[in-house]
């Protein structure tokens, strides 16, 4: 995250990933205030649309971001969950009185959001890093592996950069060789303050030509007991037998001559209901 004076102790500048919290600090804030209520911060998007009260005295006022939004002890303003629509311009202001007359200067603070996308092809796959920003794009963009800069082709990938953003191409055979975490995007501001950015897949765009991917799905069943070839009784008497013959009382049954045709199923009956929990 970068911060810093640009032109005045209240103007800061701060760089995010999409996705991540920020907290924007104001640096005006009158001593004594109880809760904030001295503090107003209004917002300005990149496309330069009119400011949109966030905050007035102290309490949440923007109802499209008041999940995402919040106001610390400082005054400071939070916003979670960062997207390239919360790029733009910050004023902190501080107003007493009744009707509230504005007190000292504005302090001003410019969100950029990085944002980083994988996209996936048949035979290839693409990095690409980009910084939306506040005016002019202040930044040098850049993709490192392993401490080393990707600024040039080379027969493994090919590489493409501008002023806020940079792209690397890989065949994927040579990709899948190479471990995600080790490519980082380096961000640089005009003052030469860097900051890496971790390659991970929290945005990513596949191609309609890529192929799909199917999860296979497993199922375990279990096959029900074979069925004697023997056609002797039928199937109640012999598992009466197969109880039988667990408590010892088959002796009983050995007059009849069923007993001996029933010896298959019997075995299979035993197989399914006591065997195959073991087995599993």
């Amino acid at each position: 995250m970068f911060s810093g004076a640009h032109s005045g102790d209240l103007l800061l500048s701060f760089t995010v990933r999409d996705g991540d919290k920020v907290t924007l600090p104001c640096k005006n804030v009158i001593n004594n205030h109880h809760n904030c209520d001295t503090t107003t911060w209004l917002f300005i998007d990149s496309r330069g649309k009119a400011a949109v009260e966030l905050v007035n005295l102290g309490q949440i006022k923007e109802k499209a971001k008041s999940d995402r939004l919040s106001v610390t002890a400082e005054c400071s303003l939070v916003i979670k969950k960062v997207t390239a629509e919360d790029v733009g311009r910050y004023t902190c202001r501080q107003f007493r009185g009744n009707p509230g007359k504005q007190q000292g200067l504005d302090a001003v603070v410019h969100l950029s959001v990085v944002i980083v996308t994988e996209q996936k092809k048949a035979d290839q796959l693409t990095l690409n890093c980009s910084v939306q920003v506040y005016g002019r794009c202040k930044y040098k963009v850049k993709w490192i592996h392993n401490s080393v800069a990707l600024d040039r082709d080379h027969s493994k990938f090919k590489t493409s950069q501008s002023s806020c953003s940079a792209t690397v191409t890989f065949l994927k055979l040579q990709y899948s060789q190479i471990s995600s975490s080790d490519f980082k995007c380096n961000i640089t501001t005009e003052e030469n303050k860097k900051q890496l950015f971790t390659f991970s897949t929290r945005s990513s765009v596949t191609s309609a030509t890529t192929a799909k991917t199917t999860t296979r799905k497993t199922t375990t069943t279990t096959a029900a007991p074979p069925q004697s070839d023997n056609p002797g009784p039928n199937g109640v008497f012999c598992l009466f037998v197969c109880f039988c013959f667990f408590k010892n009382i088959i002796e009983y049954l050995t007059s009849l001559n069923e007993v001996l045709f029933c010896e298959d199923t019997c075995m299979s009956y035993l197989h399914f209901f006591f065997l195959s929990d073991i087995e599993q």
